[in-house]
């Protein structure tokens, strides 16, 4: 089951506006979730 998180939006717009993202955060909270679920289609 996926849970949507908040900054899903914040990172969409970053991604746009500039040519990395960074994500950091504890363990085991998601980080490699949200950006695999949201960029499975974005080319490098």
């Amino acid at each position: 089951m996926y849970i949507k998180r908040h900054i899903e939006e914040a990172l969409k717009s970053a991604i746009n506006e500039k040519g990395a993202l960074c994500v950091t955060g504890a363990r085991q909270v998601g980080k490699s979730t949200v950006l695999k679920t949201l960029f499975t289609e974005h080319k490098a």
